[in-house]
């Protein structure tokens, strides 16, 4: 995996067995896929799971031999395939391939025109050029090129100001804003996963709150399936052919969907009314499901040596985006009450903010360790 490529059929074979087992399915039981194997493969921001294709991973273990052979030149295995294929790294080339080369060298050859594609030489006086946010260093800027790393002193530096007055680099103050490590296997597979993608998914904040939700491993997994719409009910059996029937056992009057069986049903409806204000029920259910889908998060802390106590909690929407927060000093109270006290107020503060025009009403689910 690290240091040789992979047939693509060994890789799809492990890929099978890791679908099969992801749902369930054995030599003897076959399970229903509900959500394809290439959404799964998304970062979870994305909706997908996070789960990475092997062919991929390879690939970018073999950009990462290219890169060391570029950068490490002193080593004795670079300067082995160096001597032996006759190559010089630190001019810029256009191809390594070599006629009789290894099966190593043959894969990462075909890598090559990737590494030169995503190495750029800056030249200029920087002075009206951001160092963090513009796209000086080729189609991406340099938060993305570094892991999508954001340091807030970054954000109105320019790049003159990391030069010294000789107009060289000043490497005392890269360091303290850079990683030390500018080339990582997550940043490869990355880059090379949107490079190879023919679809562009922004990300979301609503997949992160459903695989963060604090719970049952199996509830996350629900809300996850729910997002995508993907929940086994009888119009999904009825697209994959298990059934010739759509419409809901109970009800006898509409498909049975994810929006029918969680909204819509006469009994998940009347457990509604009973929480939504009667001037926001038209509001709420004609919204859309993830508007009104929001996350809280409170803390609350106890300082012995004052004995103060304090809370605090922010509210994001669907997409993760801040809305609004709150700070509160309590009185005398242990950390438990003020773990307490702070759930308290950030639901108040999600029931009074119910009528903002981005979303009309929030759940908050919380959890207690004793």
């Amino acid at each position: 995996m690290q240091v040789m490529p992979m047939p693509l059929s060994i890789c799809q074979k492990i890929e099978r067995l890791c679908r099969n087992f992801l749902w369930g399915s054995d030599e003897s039981h076959r399970k229903i896929h509900l959500i394809k194997w290439e959404q799964l493969c998304r970062p979870k921001d994305e909706g997908g799971m996070g789960i990475r294709k092997l062919k991929l991973m390879n690939e970018a273990f073999l950009l990462k031999l290219l890169w060391q052979l570029r950068e490490r030149q002193k080593v004795l295995w670079a300067r082995i395939l160096c001597k032996r294929y006759n190559i010089n790294t630190t001019r810029r080339l256009e191809s390594i391939q070599r006629s009789g080369a290894s099966n190593l060298w043959t894969a990462v050859s075909r890598l090559w025109p990737v590494v030169a594609s995503a190495t750029r030489c800056v030249i200029g006086d920087g002075m009206s050029v951001n160092f963090s946010k513009d796209k000086w260093l080729g189609d991406r800027t340099l938060a993305k090129i570094t892991c999508r790393v954001a340091h807030p002193a970054l954000d109105k530096v320019v790049v003159k100001d990391f030069l010294s007055p000789n107009g060289h680099w000043d490497h005392d103050k890269l360091c303290h804003c850079l990683p030390q490590e500018v080339f990582t296997i997550a940043s490869a597979y990355d880059y090379w996963r949107q490079s190879s993608s023919s679809t562009d998914v922004k990300p979301s904040g609503i997949w992160q709150g459903a695989w963060k939700w604090q719970g049952p491993q199996r509830v996350r997994t629900f809300l996850f399936q729910c997002l995508h719409g993907k929940l086994m009910t009888n119009r999904e059996r009825l697209c994959r052919k298990l059934t010739t029937e759509a419409l809901c056992p109970l009800c006898k009057m509409e498909y049975e969907t994810t929006i029918h069986v969680l909204w819509d049903y006469m009994m998940t409806t009347s457990l509604w009314v009973r929480i939504i204000p009667q001037r926001e029920q038209d509001k709420f259910f004609t919204s859309p499901l993830r508007e009104w889908l929001v996350s809280l998060n409170t803390d609350g802390a106890y300082r012995k040596s004052s004995d103060e106590a304090a809370v605090g909690g922010v509210i994001h929407n669907e997409a993760g985006e801040w809305r609004i927060d709150f700070v509160a000093k309590l009185s005398k109270c242990s950390a438990y009450r003020a773990e307490l006290w702070g759930m308290l107020f950030g639901l108040r503060l999600a029931w009074e903010s119910r009528t903002n025009e981005r979303y009309n009403w929030c759940t908050s689910t919380v959890r207690v360790t004793w």
